[in-house]
């Protein structure tokens, strides 16, 4: 499951349980797209968040007990230049080893600035 996916789900899962919605567990799980072991750890999950989820059998729904306000942020930023980077990383960038050093093998390593713009070469 990617993380997007995991994301509406939550989303999904909150609507239809603060609108005590959700059906039977089975019902739910097959909506989601997931198994019923996965939907009870993302209850799990959600109630480690102190989040006061409850199955009523005679609603046949999850509710909440309290009102709930749920909010999931997803991001994703281009970085185009190094600055920013090294700005994330705090101070560190990657940069790939020259094939030389190597034997035609590309890698990666990690380079730390010092207040520099010098590149390091390995």
């Amino acid at each position: 499951m990617n993380i997007i996916q995991t994301f509406e789900r939550v989303e999904k899962l909150h609507l239809l349980i603060a609108n005590k919605r959700t059906g039977k567990p089975d019902e739910l799980a097959r909506r989601l797209g997931i198994s019923r072991a996965t939907l009870y750890n993302m209850i799990e999950e959600l109630k480690s968040y102190n989040l006061p989820i409850s199955y009523s059998k005679m609603q046949q729904s999850f509710y909440y007990e309290k009102d709930v306000k749920l909010s999931c942020t997803f991001s994703i930023q281009l970085i185009e230049n190094q600055k920013d980077l090294i700005q994330i990383n705090g101070g560190s960038y990657i940069s790939p080893i020259s094939s030389e050093c190597t034997y035609g093998i590309n890698l990666i390593a990690y380079s730390h600035l010092l207040n520099t713009k010098s590149s390091h070469r390995l």
